[in-house]
């Protein structure tokens, strides 16, 4: 049995010491949702410091995507 945990960072930034937190505490995955941010750069952060924790996402709604507003998205992470 794979046991995953929610990766509920409220700035993608913290994302990275999250994910190594669930990483640690023996979770085999984290996923992220498309709610008040973006589910994809806490993801992108998690990724970066970790080894073997699959990340997902939850569900990340396709048609409000808007390839223009990816480079405003990225503002976020300041």
């Amino acid at each position: 049995m794979k046991i995953d945990a929610p990766l509920l960072a409220p700035n993608p930034l913290q994302a990275k010491e999250m994910a190594q937190a669930l990483e640690a505490a023996g979770y085999d995955g984290a996923y992220t949702f498309d709610g008040p941010n973006d589910p994809f750069f806490p993801l992108a952060f998690a990724a970066e410091h970790t080894e073997r924790l699959q990340l997902i996402t939850a569900i990340a709604v396709a048609f409000a995507r808007n390839p223009m507003l990816s480079p405003s998205r990225e503002t976020n992470c300041t």
